[in-house]
C-alpha cells in the first residue's frame, strides 16, 4: 500500500482491533527478554480488541482519550500506533495528566510516528486544563527511556511491577511545562470522539458547583446544551452549559459572583444575549484531576440563543436517526480536517441550519 504519510485522529469503537493488533505486536517485540516469554505468547489480538472496544464505547473518564497514527492513501488505511492519556491516575498532584499508553507497531518505528502521538497527546491534556504528565516505562526498556529522555523527561520515581508472575521496576518520566517541551495546542484543532456517558453527570458536578454561586435570586434555569447534552451524539469532549438569568439586569451581579469562583466574563463575542465565561485555570483548579472541560454561558433572555440551544438539543434527543447523521458528518469532517477548524465548521454548517430550522418549528409547536 503506497503511503501519503501519517494522520493523528481520535480513535473510535471501530479502531478496537487494529489498536489490538499494534498493542500485542508492540509487545511482543519490545518486551521480548525483559517479560516472560509465557506471558507474551499468551496474548491474543480477539481478547485485546474486545478490552480496547470496551474502553472506547464506555471509558474510565471523560478527561480520558485515545488518539491513533493512521498510515495509508486515498484508498485503504491502517492503524500503525496509538496513545491513550487522561488523569494521573496515583495522585501526584504535581503532574495532572498521564499518558497510559503509547506504542507504535515495530515495522513503523522510527519515523517520527512516537514524537507525534506524544505531542498531540500533551495537546490534548491542555485543552483538558492540566499543564503537566507523567508516564510509567519499564525499567530495562532502554530505547523507550532514551525516546522519553530525548523529548525532555525527567526521571521523578520508580516503582514495583508485577507482570507474568515476576516483579519489574518502571519509571515514572515528567515534563512540568507541557506548552514549553510540546508547545500550545494548534487553535484551529478539531477534536470529536464517541459519546461518553458520563457527560450528564459532568454536567450535573458543575452545576452543583455554579449554581448556588450565582443563587436561585439570579438563576431561573440551567440547562445542559450542546452535542455533549444529546445521548449516543458524538460531540467535542466540553460541557456547554446555559444558564438563564431571571432579568437581563442581573448580568453585573451575575459576573461579580462568578469571579469569585474564578470564571472570567468574556463578553457576548458576537452573540446577542449570550455572554461567555471562561474558567480560570488557576493551580487549584489544575489538580482537580476530573473537572470537566467546560463552556459557562449567561444568557439575559429566553429567546435568542438560549431558545435555540434548548430547541437543537431537544430536537436531537427525540430525533435519533438525524442525530445519528449529525454525529457521523462531524466525525467525517472532523478527520478530513483535523487542524482547520473554519473548514469542519463550514462542513457542517448546511446541515446545523437544517436542523435548527426544524427544531425551531416544533419547539413553535409546529407537528
Amino acid at each position: 500500500m503506497p503511503e501519503t504519510g501519517y494522520a493523528i485522529r481520535p480513535a473510535t469503537s471501530a479502531d478496537a482491533r487494529g489498536i489490538a493488533k499494534v498493542h500485542v505486536a508492540t509487545w511482543q517485540a519490545t518486551y521480548r527478554g525483559i517479560v516472560p516469554q509465557a506471558h507474551l505468547d499468551g496474548m491474543s489480538i480477539e481478547r485485546s480488541a474486545g478490552k480496547w472496544e470496551e474502553s472506547l464505547v464506555t471509558p474510565g473518564s471523560a478527561a480520558s482519550f485515545v488518539l491513533v497514527a493512521e498510515a495509508g492513501n486515498a484508498f485503504a488505511q491502517l492503524i500503525v500506533g496509538f496513545v491513550k492519556a487522561g488523569a494521573e491516575r496515583s495522585g501526584k498532584a504535581d503532574y495532572p495528566g498521564e499518558v497510559h499508553a503509547i506504542y507504535v507497531s515495530p515495522e513503523h518505528q522510527g519515523r517520527g510516528i512516537g514524537r507525534q502521538l506524544m505531542t498531540a497527546a500533551a495537546h490534548g491534556l491542555q485543552r483538558r486544563g492540566w499543564g503537566a504528565l507523567l508516564v510509567w516505562v519499564l525499567k530495562e526498556n532502554a530505547p523507550s527511556r532514551h525516546f522519553y529522555e530525548r523529548l525532555g523527561g525527567q526521571v521523578l520515581t520508580e516503582q514495583p511491577l508485577v507482570i507474568g508472575g515476576i516483579e519489574l521496576i518502571e519509571v515514572a518520566y515528567g515534563w512540568a511545562d507541557l506548552a514549553a517541551a510540546f508547545g500550545k495546542p494548534p487553535a484551529g484543532a478539531v477534536v470529536v470522539t464517541s459519546y461518553d456517558p458520563r457527560w450528564p453527570a459532568d454536567f450535573e458536578a458543575i452545576r452543583a458547583h455554579v449554581s448556588p454561586a450565582l443563587g436561585d435570586d439570579l438563576v431561573a434555569r440551567i440547562e445542559h446544551v450542546g452535542s455533549t447534552s444529546v445521548p449516543g451524539l458524538a460531540a467535542k469532549p466540553i460541557i456547554d452549559i446555559d444558564v438563564l438569568l431571571r432579568d437581563p439586569t442581573m448580568l453585573d451581579e451575575a459576573i461579580r459572583r462568578l469571579a469569585a469562583i474564578d470564571y472570567e466574563h468574556e463578553g457576548e463575542r458576537g452573540i446577542p444575549t449570550r455572554h461567555a465565561f471562561r474558567h480560570a485555570a488557576n493551580q487549584r483548579r489544575r489538580h482537580l484531576h476530573e473537572w470537566p472541560a467546560h463552556h459557562l454561558y449567561v444568557c439575559t433572555s429566553p429567546g435568542g440563543a438560549f431558545a435555540e440551544h434548548v430547541a437543537f438539543r431537544d430536537y436531537l434527543r427525540a430525533h435519533c436517526d438525524e442525530a445519528a447523521r449529525y454525529g457521523a458528518l462531524k466525525i467525517k469532517l472532523a478527520r478530513e480536517h483535523p487542524n482547520d477548524r473554519e473548514r469542519y465548521m463550514a462542513g457542517k454548517d448546511s446541515l446545523v441550519k437544517e436542523l435548527l430550522r426544524r427544531a425551531m418549528w416544533v419547539s413553535n409547536d409546529g407537528r
